[in-house]
């Protein structure tokens, strides 16, 4: 409940609007952070009512065979957290169990369309190797890369899908009990994908929010 205590805060009580237009000239791209971090989606073009973006949490995405499927949707859409924070190590995304602390899900590779999914099981691993396409671009000048720690308010990293910070969206699923999820790139979605509207999409940039950097704004 914290982590959706902290974000609503945030976003209920901030008074200025802020764009979320980054120049990535003044970035690096790296393949590992070495924090922890939560996942906040930023529009691109619409004013946002704050410079971290709207937090994203674990939903519900199915279950089949052995494998439990997570995807990550705004907390608006599915207010329940059961893995509030995450990892970037060699290319690959990790989330960690809140109650015990156990590294236990992996992200998955995204595809044209797909919404960014997260795999647990106890019968098949999903290999990292498999699934190293992500990054982050951390402002040049950054302090310990971006953490935030301090109260600095220079721009947080960036996630990044096969080195693109601005393939991103935000999309409402288009059946019964709906959640907004984060989406890659859905103009290769094709004309008609089954589970949303690419027309009710909007783009987002999504920042890695150092667990830290959480605690200057309680």
């Amino acid at each position: 409940m914290l982590f959706g205590t902290l974000f609503s805060s945030l976003v209920l009580s901030a008074a200025t609007l802020v764009s979320a237009q980054t120049d990535l000239s003044s970035f690096v791209e790296v393949a590992n952070l070495p924090y922890r971090f939560q996942l906040a989606a930023l529009n691109t073009t619409l004013p946002n009512a704050n410079n971290t973006g709207a937090p994203l949490t674990l939903g519900a995405g199915g279950a089949t065979g052995g494998i439990n499927l997570y995807t990550s949707s705004t907390w608006n859409s599915f207010p329940y957290n059961s893995h509030n924070q995450s990892a970037l190590v060699n290319n690959a995304l990790r989330a960690f169990d809140r109650l015990d602390d156990r590294w236990d899900l992996n992200g998955t590779t995204v595809q044209g369309g797909d919404s960014l999914t997260w795999i647990m099981s106890l019968m098949y691993g999903a290999p990292q190797e498999k699934n190293a396409v992500y990054s982050a671009f951390v402002p040049q000048n950054a302090v310990d890369f971006g953490r935030h720690a301090d109260g600095t308010n220079e721009p947080y990293p960036l996630l990044a899908v096969n080195n693109r910070t601005d393939l991103w969206s935000l999309c409402p699923d288009s059946f019964a009990r709906p959640q907004t999820r984060l989406r890659y790139n859905v103009s290769a979605a094709g004309e008609s994908p089954y589970n949303f509207d690419p027309n009710q999409c909007y783009s987002v940039t999504v920042n890695l929010v150092s667990v830290e950097a959480l605690n200057i704004f309680a």
